[in-house]
């Protein structure tokens, strides 16, 4: 890699703490849908470790030198949903001392490359690699791209799942674990599906019209950007629940809505678009989205 990017690489590792998340029981349960702020003085272990029923069964915590190729795809091209305004490069997306990097780099007047890390090929007909999952907790633990608010403007940094078979399944659900916006401390918690306005339940045909919100949770990260957080969901056959360092902040309940077919995974940091905006001489770049794991938890009856 080249010395500038290690450089970057090395002042903006920080150490990722460990420490003991109360247990209280209350994840499935519904949670407080109001904004709320996380401690990043309390560590936590991870949403996923083993818990009763719950057992890991899938990881990556990026130990190798490179990108495992067998799991992830690096959708390349520009104006897609991952890159947005950005081109998303091969280089870009890389591995670094234990760590999945996505570099956002500016490289002209209107010009801009980035990263982007999925677990399927998104093409129709295309050969499937990597991995979809139904039901689950799913964990990334990350720091995200940025310098604050008003100095990350256009940058939107985003953790996702879609369906795996999407020509099969009207081609949306969306469950978007983080995303945020210009570094201003938020992250959102959001779930699309294919409602009354957008032809039925998910899964279900046929499928004309535009996907319906179905809510969207928020909760402030003031430290996103100098500290690692793990941002997670739990879905099951009844809930689906938004979660930062294992604290639950929206959950959905509505079972004429909640995702029922595998999902493969999505990390990108997008620049510009329509929510963002573009960047301005306000951006600093490079920036960089740090990924430390991403794991998966489930019961045996998944």
């Amino acid at each position: 890699m080249a010395a500038s990017r290690d450089v970057f690489a090395v002042l903006l590792q920080t150490v990722v703490l460990a420490g003991v998340r109360a247990r209280d029981g209350g994840h499935e349960a519904a949670a407080n849908d109001g904004r709320a702020e996380i401690d990043a003085a309390t560590p936590s272990p991870s949403f996923c470790d083993d818990e009763g029923d719950w057992k890991m069964t899938w990881q990556d915590n990026f130990d190798g030198r490179t990108l495992n190729r067998s799991i992830w795809t690096v959708p390349v091209g520009i104006g897609n949903g991952f890159g947005r305004a950005a081109n998303v490069t091969q280089d870009n997306t890389y591995v670094e001392d234990g760590m999945l990097v996505l570099r956002s780099h500016q490289t002209g007047p209107s010009n801009w490359t980035t990263g982007a890390a999925i677990t399927h090929d998104r093409k129709p007909g295309g050969t499937a690699v990597g991995a979809s999952w139904k039901y689950g907790r799913f964990c990334i633990k990350a720091k995200l791209p940025g310098n604050g608010p008003g100095k990350s403007q256009g940058l939107w940094p985003a953790h996702w799942m879609m369906p795996s078979e999407y020509n099969e399944h009207c081609g949306y659900n969306e469950i978007d674990i983080l995303e945020m916006i210009n570094g201003d401390t938020t992250a959102w918690g959001t779930y699309w599906y294919w409602g009354p306005n957008g032809g039925g339940a998910p899964g279900q045909k046929p499928c004309n019209g535009a996907p319906v919100r179905a809510g969207e949770g928020h909760v402030d990260v003031p430290t996103y950007y100098t500290a690692f957080h793990e941002y997670a969901i739990e879905w099951t056959p009844t809930s689906l629940t938004y979660l930062v360092d294992g604290k639950p902040y929206k959950t959905y309940t509505n079972l004429t809505q909640l995702p029922v077919n595998p999902h493969y995974m999505m990390l990108n940091t997008a620049v510009g678009g329509p929510w963002p905006g573009l960047p301005n001489a306000s951006t600093i770049f490079p920036a960089y989205h740090y990924i430390d794991y991403v794991r998966v938890s489930q019961k045996p009856s998944y």
